[in-house]
Order: C-alpha cells, then sequence, then structure tokens
C-alpha cells in the first residue's frame, strides 16, 4: 500500500513541477497524496513497532470486546439447523481464527471444553447459542516476556489482559447465570501486505474461564 501511494504522491509532484501553472484542483490532490502517504506510514509504524502505544492498546482491548462478540455470533450460526452445512462450517473456521489455537479450553454452561470440542459439540446440538452480556476490561493489556498459554504457544514477546462477561445459561433458565473471564492476547503474526511479508500486532482471545 505504501509504496503505491509514494508512486502516486511522486507522479502528482512531478506534473505540478513541470507545469507553469497548477490548477487548485491539481493542488488538493497533490496535498491529498501526501497526507495519504504519511497516514499510511504511521499506520504501518503502529502495527509493526517493537512496542504498542497506550492509544494502539486501548484499541486493540475494543478489538477483543468485538472478537468476543464475533464469536457468540459464529456458535449461533454453528448451532442452528436450518442454516447450511457449509456455512456452518466456514463459521467454526472464522470462529478458530479468533483464538490463539484451537485446544483453547472455553467454559460453556458447566463444562470447559477445548475449543475444537466446543464447536464440534455446537454443530451436533443445535439450536445452541453463546450469550454474552456486561462485557468489561478487567486487566488492561500489558507487555510480558513469554508466558505460555501451551505448550503449544512459542516464546514471543506479547501483550496480554483480562475481560469479564456474564453469560446466562439458556432460555429454560434464564436465573442461572455465569460470570466469566476470557483472557485476551497480542502478539506478531505474519501479513502479506502485496509482495511483501511482514509482522504485524493482532490480538486473540485466549482461554474462557
Amino acid at each position: 500500500m505504501k509504496p503505491i501511494l509514494n508512486l502516486i504522491f511522486s507522479t502528482l509532484l512531478g506534473l505540478s513541477v513541470a507545469s507553469c501553472a497548477t490548477s487548485p484542483r491539481e493542488s488538493a490532490v497533490s496535498d491529498s497524496a501526501e497526507e495519504a502517504a504519511v497516514m499510511s506510514g504511521e499506520l504501518e509504524a503502529q502495527f509493526t513497532s517493537d512496542h504498542l502505544s497506550a492509544d494502539r492498546l486501548d484499541a486493540l482491548e475494543v478489538r477483543a470486546q468485538q472478537k468476543l462478540l464475533d464469536f457468540a455470533d459464529y456458535v449461533t450460526l454453528i448451532g442452528n439447523p436450518a442454516i447450511d452445512s457449509t456455512f456452518r462450517q466456514q463459521a467454526q473456521e472464522q470462529a478458530r481464527q479468533l483464538f490463539m489455537h484451537p485446544q483453547t479450553l472455553i467454559a460453556f454452561e458447566e463444562e470447559k471444553l477445548t475449543l475444537d470440542s466446543l464447536l464440534n459439540k455446537l454443530e451436533r446440538a443445535g439450536s445452541q447459542r453463546y450469550i454474552i452480556q456486561n462485557i468489561k476490561v478487567t486487566q488492561p493489556l500489558r507487555q510480558e516476556s513469554a508466558r505460555r498459554e501451551s505448550a503449544q504457544q512459542e516464546s514471543t514477546e506479547q501483550y496480554s489482559g483480562t475481560l469479564t462477561f456474564s453469560q446466562p445459561a439458556n432460555v429454560e433458565m434464564p436465573e442461572v447465570t455465569y460470570q466469566r473471564v476470557a483472557e485476551i492476547w497480542v502478539k506478531k503474526v505474519d501479513k502479506q501486505f502485496g509482495d511483501e511479508q511482514k509482522q504485524v500486532w493482532e490480538v486473540f482471545l485466549g482461554s474462557i474461564k
């Protein structure tokens, strides 16, 4: 993205120098391209830097809460027998991508299952919902060195925090509500930017207790 923006800006700048007079419209286009290039560079620096700013961490905490809500939506799709099996399988894959790894432990009603086991159970059971209410950040993201969530996790610099939320058991027992704690993790992952691959910070869900 950045090289393309720089190319646009360089081309526009060359045209303005070659011309004896520059119209207001051409000047505005040149200014916009320059601002876009600066913003692209700043955004890239935020995603690829060694450390994350407080503002960026706040944004990732908001993103983690949205991922938790996304998980609840995927569970509802997976547990709906009226939806085509192809879409339910896709929902399973999307749900897995929200978490650090498929062996993460997830609390569901009074059980604790691995993520894969839970998703498979929901698909078989049908008409299941994963209701999430009152999400709060109880431990803001902080940087730490190599705390292993499982043997599958590599030793890297990362950030961790926790969310809490309430979860009604089901429609048949509305008076029963579970108080849950969800781990959130931020680590660098490989992302493709055109022909270039870079490591960028991404937030994931961890275990839900």
